[in-house]
């Protein structure tokens, strides 16, 4: 697996490399007596390029897709993609020439008309002058935005889609896929291919819910616990304890909004700057704890002495 894996990369560069280089005059001086009597708004008619079933025939165009690269970027996923997408151009079989070349810029072929979510950052055409098969390269770099359930932060889930959707009536097939990521974003980022006859990549990855246990839960949680044991101090320092315990679940609740909806996050931090005022509301309601001393004489029968003994009790729910 990781051996084929290296082979589609190292044939990757090469196409690559070979996009990059430049035609020769006899190639140029061919493609310039073929455009002739070429129009790029004809589609060509090669009988390869059609496939038929009960629902009739269709201009089918066999697609690969290769993975390059994922990484997740505040909330939403920056994408490295290479779409290669091949026809048969019959007008353009030049029996003259061998060697595959790319097109240039001033002899546009027909193209299928098609719209890439997202859009496409760099785009190339090579040839292959003895059968006449186009393959058409289609690079994508950049960032997606991402779909999610904003009231499940902090334990939602993103979803980035990728798609290829012709506007004529061709149909695209994907034929092969390639994930060339390394092993750690294939952990954090799922790819899922698009059922036919869809051509389009669905990327799924969780949110940092880590990171917001560690910021907020369990703050959180030693705040409140704060509050529960400051119970059987001074009535002061209950108050105390509880009005920094409300300040701080407050600039938690307010700093904590990554979404303008309501979320989970939200309800627990109300919930807990709720059981917070509640227990001040206690406080202040019920009475403190009181102290009384009762004073209470032992007489002593046989030396005639009263010796005095205080005994404490206490009453009251809270102090």
């Amino acid at each position: 697996m990781k051996h084929s894996k290296m082979l589609n990369s190292l044939l990757l560069i090469l196409c690559s490399l070979q996009l990059t280089t430049c035609i020769s005059q006899n190639e140029l001086n061919e493609l310039s007596r073929k455009f002739k009597y070429y129009h790029a708004a004809v589609r060509p008619a090669a009988p390869d390029n059609f496939v038929s079933d009960r629902n009739g025939t269709f201009f089918n165009i066999p697609v690969e897709m290769h993975l390059m690269a994922t990484r997740i970027v505040n909330r939403n996923l920056y994408l490295e993609v290479i779409i290669v997408m091949t026809w048969i151009d019959e007008r353009l079989r030049l029996r003259e020439l061998k060697d595959r070349f790319p097109m240039p810029s001033e002899y546009l072929p027909w193209h299928p008309s098609l719209v890439f979510s997202p859009t496409v950052t760099s785009k190339h055409t090579t040839l292959a002058p003895t059968t006449g098969t186009m393959n058409s390269y289609s690079t994508i770099k950049t960032t997606v935005e991402c779909q999610t359930n904003a009231w499940k932060y902090p334990f939602e889930s993103f979803t980035c889609t990728l798609s290829v959707v012709p506007e004529g009536d061709e149909t695209l097939t994907v034929t092969q896929f390639h994930d060339l990521r390394s092993d750690t974003q294939k952990l954090l980022t799922n790819v899922f291919l698009g059922d036919y006859p869809s051509c389009s990549l669905e990327f799924i990855f969780r949110s940092e819910w880590p990171r917001a246990l560690l910021s907020s839960f369990l703050p959180s949680i030693l705040i409140v616990s704060s509050v529960f044991f400051a119970q059987w101090k001074r009535r002061k320092i209950q108050i105390l304890v509880s009005l920094a315990a409300m300040i701080g679940i407050l600039i938690m609740l307010c700093s904590q909004r990554p979404y303008t909806a309501t979320t989970l996050m939200d309800l627990w931090l109300c919930s807990n700057f709720i059981h917070s005022v509640f227990l001040v509301l206690i406080d202040l309601t019920l009475p403190a704890r009181r102290v009384r001393y009762t004073l209470m004489v032992h007489v002593d029968e046989e030396k005639k002495q009263a010796n005095p003994v205080k005994i404490m009790t206490t009453c009251g729910f809270f102090g």
